[in-house]
C-alpha cells in the first residue's frame, strides 16, 4: 500500500471495528492528521507540512517494528536472564502499549496471555555468542530447576528465517511429553547439534542446521508461586556450548 491507501483503509477499519474508550487520546491525535473512522483520508486537504512528514512514514514504520521484534523481551544487562528474551508480561493484554501490540502483530497476528503460555527466546549461547549448527551445545536442567508449569513445555528450534529445518530425524522440538531420558541425579540434559549425539541420547537431541538458527522455550499453563517465569524468578539455563 502506499501511505494514503494504508491510512484510508485505516479509517475504513476504525469504524468497522470502534476502539475502546481507552483509545480515545490515540484517536484524537490521529484525528489531526486527516485520519478519522469512516470518512476517507484526502491528504490534499492536510496542511503542506503535515502532508510532506507523512511521506513514507508507514514504511518507515514497519522498519522499526521489525527492529523491535530483535529487541522484544531484551535480556537483562546483567545477564540475569542467561542471555533468554523474556516476552514482556503485559503481552496479550496490551491496554494502550500500540508498539508492542504492533510487534506481535506484525510476527504472530496474536498472542496469549502470560498466564496462559510464556515463550522466552535465545538466539545466542550462555556466553553471547550466536548459535551456529557448526558448534555443539546442551541445555540442562537440575532435576529441581525443571520449567515450572502445570501443563507441559517444550524447546523449538528454528532457521534464521523463522521456519522449521529440515534434518534426519524430522523432529522439530523437544517436550517434556516425550519419553526424554535423565540421567542418575533427575537432570535433563537436550542435545543441540547438527549430528546425533550416539543411540542412547539420540531421545534428547534437538537437531540443528550448518548455520544460523534459534531457539523458543515454550511454557504452558506456567505456575504462580516461586520460582516463576510470571516474575522472573524462573529463568531458562544458558545454553552451553559443549567442547569437542
Amino acid at each position: 500500500m502506499t501511505d494514503s491507501q494504508y491510512f484510508d483503509a485505516l479509517a475504513r477499519l476504525l469504524e468497522d471495528n470502534p476502539p475502546p474508550a481507552a483509545d480515545a487520546p490515540v484517536l484524537a491525535a490521529l484525528a489531526r492528521i486527516g485520519i478519522t473512522p469512516g470518512k476517507p483520508f484526502d491528504a490534499s486537504q492536510l496542511d503542506p507540512t503535515v502532508r510532506e512528514g507523512l511521506e513514507g512514514s508507514v514504511s518507515l514504520a514497519l522498519q522499526k517494528l521489525e527492529a523491535a521484534t530483535i529487541q522484544m523481551g531484551a535480556a537483562d544487562p546483567n545477564n540475569s536472564s542467561n542471555h533468554w528474551r523474556v516476552p514482556p508480561l503485559s503481552v496479550g493484554n496490551f491496554g494502550a502499549n500500540y508498539r508492542l501490540r504492533a510487534v506481535i502483530a506484525l510476527i504472530a497476528f496474536g498472542a496469549n496471555l502470560p498466564a496462559d503460555a510464556v515463550y522466552p527466546t535465545t538466539a545466542v549461547d550462555g556466553e553471547g555468542n550466536p548459535l551456529v549448527g557448526s558448534n555443539r551445545y546442551a541445555l540442562h536442567f537440575n532435576k529441581d530447576q525443571m520449567p515450572p508449569v502445570n501443563a507441559f513445555w517444550s524447546v523449538t528450534l528454528y532457521g534464521p528465517d523463522s521456519f522449521f529445518v529440515v534434518n534426519p530425524i524430522n523432529r522439530q522440538a523437544v517436550s517434556s511429553w516425550m519419553p526424554l531420558k535423565r540421567g542418575t541425579d533427575g537432570s535433563l540434559d537436550i542435545y543441540i547439534q547438527k549430528d546425533s549425539p550416539g543411540k542412547d541420547r539420540e531421545i534428547n537431541w534437538l537437531p540443528a542446521p550448518q548455520g544460523d538458527f534459534n531457539l523458543t522455550l515454550r511454557m504452558y499453563w506456567p505456575k504462580i508461586e516461586r520460582p516463576s517465569i510470571l516474575d522472573v524468578s524462573w529463568v531458562p539455563p544458558p545454553v552451553t556450548k559443549v567442547m569437542p
